[in-house]
């Protein structure tokens, strides 16, 4: 989604991406490499993104832990995770794209 939302906006438009991070990027366990990986790649090219758009912000958001079945199975975590509820499930990785208000994209 980034990369269509980069050609679109182009180097001459201010835009904001903001992507969702996870816990699970800053950690290396047996289960879920492949998660742990990609969420790592993710908030590297977020961090990537302005070098190439310098007037694009990009951010990667982690909104806190919940208890989860995927935080179940890492109780070296469970600590952290001070929130309960309803999740909506998003694909991953998912990238919210906020134009600029004044940004015409046309």
């Amino acid at each position: 989604m980034s990369r269509a939302f980069l050609r679109l906006v182009g180097l001459e438009r201010e835009a904001t991406i903001i992507t969702i991070g996870t816990w699970g990027m800053l950690t290396v366990s047996p289960q879920g490499t492949s998660y742990q990986i990609s969420k790592l790649a993710q908030g590297r090219l977020s961090e990537a993104i302005p070098l190439a758009y310098p007037k694009v912000s990009s951010m990667n958001y982690h909104p806190g832990m919940i208890i989860t079945d995927m935080a179940d199975s890492h109780p070296e975590a469970l600590h952290f995770c001070e929130d309960t509820g309803t999740l909506i499930l998003l694909p991953s990785p998912i990238s919210l794209s906020l134009p600029n208000p004044t940004t015409k994209l046309t």
